[in-house]
């Protein structure tokens, strides 16, 4: 058997709040997004990828997926399951938090809701789901 360290599994004392932060924050952003594309059957990089916040219909809790972005050339809504529905909003409500404490920070027009256009899963910087 290999050896290891007593303290194997457990948090360093030198991890930065922030980078610990960053690094939870990109944990569930992938989670969700191995969620989505396990719960929708999508491709991860031609359908679910290319996702963004403007294809998430909240009231009818779909992905709408254009045509020239899927595999059989066909247009589609895509329902959610329930719960997976409750993450990926969960998920846009932390989102638009963040925006809104970036804007304020900044001294700029604090937004009222996640710009419709940008890639879904892809953090701050981009607008993804």
């Amino acid at each position: 058997m290999g050896h290891y360290s007593p303290r194997k599994g457990q948090l360093s004392d030198k991890v930065r709040p922030e980078v610990l932060e960053t690094k939870q924050r990109e944990g569930r952003d992938r989670a969700l997004f191995y969620l989505l594309a396990m719960s929708t059957g999508l491709r991860v990089d031609e359908e679910l990828g290319t996702r963004t916040v403007g294809d998430y219909d909240r009231e009818a809790r779909c992905l709408w997926l254009a045509a020239k972005d899927s595999k059989s050339v066909k247009s589609a809504d895509m329902p959610l399951i329930p719960w997976v529905a409750d993450r990926l909003e969960q998920h846009l409500d932390r989102r638009l938090a963040d925006l809104q404490a970036q804007a304020k920070d900044k001294g700029l027009a604090i937004p009222l809701r996640l710009p419709p256009r940008g890639a879904v899963d892809q953090g701050a910087d981009h607008q993804n789901i």
